[in-house]
């Protein structure tokens, strides 16, 4: 195939979370396959710079500015991009999470084509979470004013929310030819919100899991990765830790991960004594995390909003430690129910207490759901068919 220059949109380069992670594996594919790869996003720090290839628009240091900037409108960022359209004549261009400034930068790609990858739902979310905070019940989705009346924005942020929608829909039809979804579930909303076509298109996991010796033993050890945010749920299963420590109070819990709740999530463990028992690691590293997925006896997913995929699941998966996981969103999808792991209702803390309890306390059946999962993801997620699929999309 000709060699070609593809534009890839992402909020940030810095690597995040599961969607992060699909775009820096998406760009080595095409990187591999001899494509000049540019990518293009935003940061109001003026020295990030990771590569020549990595374009990066300044935002502005002032949170209202930005915020305005989102809302508003910001000139310099659709000026800015349409200039380094104009530069690079892009032959494809693929958009990723583009929370920050959606409206602005389907405007400056009028006029080109692109294909975009729906890495949650904040498209038709105004919350960007995608679950109704009061119960974690799933919501059809969409702006409009039951965005207010169900609690998930205020009154004053509610016209702001529908006329972004407005201004998003004004172009995004114009410009992106193809929505590729990594689950049926965010599939289907698309499909039902106006967003077509749309098509199922799933993740997969680092090529380096398939080469992992599952390990097993009689550890407790459980892991949490995410973003210590409130709709990821980690305070829930803070919350089971008691009744989980008294049957088996060799338990210790490693924490991956960075996020705003990090002080009160501390305060809560020193609340409840169990300093001792749990890790925050911070942020880790893909090499890290390999090793702590190779530690855990149990991976938990307790999030309270609908997780579009949940990748983390995916690669404890297929690294075969079995998952106790919310059933929600697109979860259940690749998590089935005492075959791969334990599915809980959300914000549930004594159901997490019991399936993380049993899950422990019985190593075969530990060994069972992770060779059963493990099996599944390389056969249902293999890297090599996602590697054709990336490069299909060139054609």
């Amino acid at each position: 195939m000709k060699s070609k220059t593809i534009l890839m949109l992402n909020d940030h380069i810095h690597f995040g979370g599961g969607g992060d992670a699909v775009f820096q594996l998406e760009r080595q594919i095409f990187e591999q396959a001899g494509h000049q790869v540019y990518t293009y996003s935003m940061s109001p720090d003026a020295q990030v710079k990771p590569s020549a290839h990595d374009i990066i628009f300044q935002e502005p240091a002032s949170y209202l500015q930005r915020r305005l900037g989102k809302f508003v409108i910001m000139p310099k960022l659709v000026q800015h991009l349409r200039d380094v359209l104009h530069r690079l004549q892009p032959d494809f261009i693929k958009l990723h999470l583009l929370a920050k400034y959606p409206a602005e930068i389907y405007a400056a790609l009028k006029g080109y084509k692109a294909v975009q990858i729906l890495h949650g739902p904040n498209l038709f979310c105004a919350t960007g979470w995608g679950a109704l905070k009061i119960n974690s019940n799933r919501c059809e989705q969409g702006i409009g004013r039951k965005c207010y009346q169900r609690g998930c924005v205020n009154l004053a942020q509610l016209p702001l929310h529908m006329n972004l929608d407005r201004r998003i829909k004004h172009n995004i039809h114009d410009v992106v030819t193809k929505f590729l979804a990594p689950s049926h579930q965010i599939a289907q909303t698309a499909h039902d919100l106006g967003y077509r076509p749309v098509e199922y298109f799933p993740l997969t996991i680092d090529p380096v899991f398939e080469d992992i010796e599952p390990r097993y033993d009689d550890r407790a050890n459980i892991l949490f990765v995410g973003a210590l945010v409130e709709a990821k749920g980690l305070a829930y299963l803070i919350e089971a830790l008691p009744a989980i420590v008294r049957a088996l109070p060799k338990l210790s819990l490693n924490i991956a991960g960075r996020g705003a709740l990090t002080s009160s999530l501390k305060q809560k463990v020193t609340q409840l004594e169990l300093q001792a028992r749990v890790n925050f690691l911070g942020f880790q590293s893909r090499a890290e995390l390999l090793q702590l997925y190779q530690q855990a006896s149990v991976v938990v997913m307790p999030s309270i909003w609908c997780e579009q995929f949940g990748l983390v699941g995916l690669e404890a998966l297929a690294a075969g430690v079995p998952v106790v996981a919310t059933d929600i969103g697109g979860i259940p999808e690749w998590c089935l129910h005492e075959k791969h792991g334990l599915l809980v209702p959300a914000r549930d803390s004594g159901q997490i207490a019991s399936a993380v309890i049993r899950l422990l306390r019985d190593i075969t059946l530990r060994r069972h759901y992770g060779a059963a999962g493990r099996e599944f993801v390389l056969a249902e997620f293999a890297y090599q068919q996602y590697q054709q699929n990336i490069l299909a999309q060139l054609d």
